[in-house]
């Protein structure tokens, strides 16, 4: 099973948001990372990208450009 995985980059004034993950987290705790999540359910990847700044910083984005997919294996 392929998941796909959207992440977002966050640009304002220049500068770009990083979050760091808290203690909390099973996964890579205290590291950097981009806004991201897991495309579960068939919306579009300009929803899920909305949705997810939102949840993740509170903020409500403008503008979303999508770049092109990639595997990673």
């Amino acid at each position: 099973m392929v998941n796909e995985i959207i992440v977002c980059v966050v640009q304002h004034e220049g500068k770009i948001l990083l979050l760091k993950r808290t203690a909390h987290h099973e996964h890579d705790s205290h590291k950097w990372e981009f806004v991201s999540g897991l495309l579960k359910t068939p919306v579009s990847k300009t929803f899920r990208a909305q949705e997810q700044i939102t949840l993740e910083t509170g903020l409500s984005p403008e503008f979303v450009k999508q770049g092109a997919p990639f595997e990673v294996e």
